[in-house]
């Protein structure tokens, strides 16, 4: 019994970070890592990388 419930537990928790904890982008030249890292980078030729959440997200011109 202790099991199922550990596993259930997991599984939840898993399924509560699963989109957050896996956020990722890569451009030809940008690669950003973390939820809303770098959402505000106009283009994709600035050679940035930002690793976190919201890292970056006041970036607007490289």
């Amino acid at each position: 019994m202790k099991t199922l419930c550990g596993v259930t537990v997991l599984g939840f928790v898993i399924f509560l970070a699963g989109e957050k904890a896996f956020a990722e982008w890569q451009g030809n030249s940008n690669t950003f890592y973390g939820a809303n890292a770098g959402i505000n980078t106009a283009d994709d030729n600035d050679a940035d990388t930002f690793v976190g959440a919201d890292a970056g997200a006041s970036n607007t011109t490289g």
